[in-house]
Formats: C-alpha cells, structure tokens, sequence
C-alpha cells in the first residue's frame, strides 16, 4: 500500500478516536439523574382510600374543625330522616369543616348579615362511609359524587347552605334541598323572580368569599383551595371535645 494511502487511515483513524473519547469525557461530566419511583397500578393509592383517624388532635387533621357559630342556622339534613333517603345517615353530627373553609364562611355570612340575611347550613364535612351510604341510595352522578372519586364534602371543603331572612325563616329559592330536578340548576330560570334573586345574591356573596359552584346543584359551594386535600372518613364522634373555632 502506498504511504499517502497508510497515512490517510492513521489519520481517520485517530480522528475517530479523539471524537468518541471527546463524548464519553462529556457524558461523564453531565450529572446523574436520580432514579424515579414507578407507582404500579396494583400499589397506587385510590382517592376511595381516607386518610385514618390517629391519635393526633383534631386540628392538626389537614385543619378539620368543629365550628360552633352562634349566628349560622344548622340543620344537618343526613343527621335527621328529613332528606332524600328518608334514613338518618349521620349517627352523630357536628359542624365540620377545614379550617380554610371555616373563615371564608364566615366572612360571607358577615356580609351577608349586613344585607338582612344569614346562612343556613344544611351540610359541611361528610365522612367518607356515609358517602358510601348516599351513593348506594343514589348511585347517580351530578348530584350524589362517587366514593371512588370522592366528594369535596368528603374532604371537609364544600357546604350545602341557603339564605333565612331576619327571623330565621327560609327565603324562598327555586327548589328545596336535595331536590333532584331542573329547577336545582344554577342557571334555571322559570322560578319566580324573588326565588331567582335570591339565589344569586347567594351564590354572587359566596363566590366572592372563596367559593365555586357546581352545575346541578344551588345550594352546593365548594372552597377553592379544597382540591388538593384528601378524602377522610374521620366520625363524628371525633369531634365531641373539638374546640370552638377561633374567629379572626
């Protein structure tokens, strides 16, 4: 073989060596990527699974209070057989809910209040087994959530609430509660006029405190912040010695 011949595939040669050291040298410089944890199916967590009650005092359950406020009107439906299972759900029952929650109720019921009005609580925190309980009785999406996704109720974020006037007395609204029917809709607008009004200065008060609502049902409203706490199936009885919520 001719010199220049030899000489051109030295050259080829250690050309091909200094680029394939160059990169090696390169990948060896880049930093090493920690190993990421694969989830499997069959070990993932399902939003049905609550987080249990320890022994760990009530507050410090993701801020799950007992609210004990002399000026709203509670009338916890699933605690009484006047709701649309004709069963009482709740054995026991306090008004419950994140702490969150809690403060931005009260400061559209204070608003609300300097109108002539106030709020009436029909349902706050519901536990994750009577969740189960409704479903079973209505195992209907819309107005009854799944507890195999859950409910905001479930994680101590929504309340199910109407207005009473100076007196106490319900105003009147387009449906009753947990009346599975068009006129429970947000948007339903064959009701009477009073019936309308009052339904938006409801709804137009507590989404300015914080809250969203959903589409089936007026009296529903849910705290924003809420999405990312979890499910709980904490009872009721939990909450017995709870202290009374502080007021800002």
């Amino acid at each position: 073989m001719r010199k220049p011949a030899l000489l051109i595939l030295l050259f080829i040669f250690l050309a091909g060596v200094g680029f394939f050291g160059a990169r090696l040298l390169d990948q060896r410089r880049l930093p090493v990527a920690p190993s990421i944890p694969v989830t499997t199916p069959e070990s993932a967590p399902t939003a049905e699974t609550p987080i249990p009650l320890t022994s760990a005092a009530i507050p410090a359950l993701h801020g799950l209070i007992r609210v004990m406020d002399p000026s709203l009107f509670v009338d916890l439906r699933y605690n009484t057989p006047n709701n649309f299972t004709g069963q009482r759900i709740y054995p026991q029952a306090y008004l419950v809910m994140n702490q969150h929650t809690a403060r931005i109720l009260a400061a559209a019921n204070v608003e609300l209040q300097s109108l002539g009005y106030r709020l009436k609580i029909w349902d706050a925190y519901r536990p994750l087994s009577a969740q189960r309980m409704l479903w079973k009785k209505y195992p209907h999406g819309g107005f009854v959530a799944d507890p195999r996704t859950g409910s905001m109720h479930n994680r101590g974020a929504a309340v199910d609430v109407t207005l009473v006037d100076a007196q106490g007395q319900e105003v009147l609204m387009p449906s009753a509660f947990d009346e599975f029917s068009p006129r429970a809709e947000i948007y339903y607008r064959q009701a009477p006029s009073e019936a309308i009004r009052n339904r938006d200065l409801l709804a137009r008060v507590m989404c300015k405190h914080g809250f969203r609502r959903i589409k089936h049902e007026w009296w529903h409203f849910e705290d924003k912040q809420g999405t990312a706490w979890p499910l709980l199936d904490v009872p009721f009885s939990a909450f017995a010695g709870a202290k009374q919520q502080e007021r800002d």
